[in-house]
């Protein structure tokens, strides 16, 4: 990479060593609602409760792989530009299920809210970081650390939203007995 590069990777150090240990502590604040919580889940919505939380998690732990990406000192162009360019990819495959378990929903109406906050918005953080490991990875332009920064925030703040969801979801079900 160039050394002007690297300088402009460096000036971003302090904002992924925040989102990254934003998305550290919020894994941790998760698994404590989620063990703290899942006693209260009736054992009739535990696949429901499963797959609640594991987009949540992954969520979160695609920010940190993505801090940690940016963290390392020095690549070589193309490991870096193709680092983000699989977590981005990695992260936009795995909304395809959840897209379409979102279209086949059998059990009541499509819901604008559930597709945007499970379809839309991760999807648009992966998309923004799959454009950002293409743009690292063909020009090594440091304009496309904007776009990899506004996806990891999409991605935190669809964590925390679902995170949200999820606690008030545990609080709300009939306790079991």
């Amino acid at each position: 990479m160039s050394d002007a590069f690297l300088e402009i990777l460096h000036s971003w150090q302090n904002f992924y060593f925040m989102t990254g240990g934003a998305a550290a502590t919020l894994m941790g604040l998760l698994f404590v609602a989620v063990s703290l919580g899942s006693h209260l889940v009736p054992t009739e919505t535990d696949e429901r409760f499963n797959k609640f939380i594991t987009p949540i998690l992954t969520y979160f732990v695609s920010v940190l792989l993505l801090a940690c990406v940016m963290l390392v000192p020095q690549y070589p162009p193309l490991v870096f530009g193709a680092l983000v360019l699989a977590l981005g990819v990695f992260g936009a495959v795995g909304t395809i299920p959840v897209l379409d378990a979102s279209l086949r929903l059998t059990n009541g109406p499509f819901s604008l809210h559930h597709f945007f906050w499970n379809v839309l918005m991760p999807g648009t953080g992966y998309v923004l970081i799959v454009i950002a490991g293409l743009w690292i990875e063909f020009n090594g332009a440091t304009d496309a650390l904007y776009f990899g920064a506004l996806g990891e925030v999409v991605l935190l703040i669809t964590g925390v939203w679902r995170a949200w969801e999820l606690v008030v979801w545990i609080a709300r079900q009939p306790r079991a007995t």
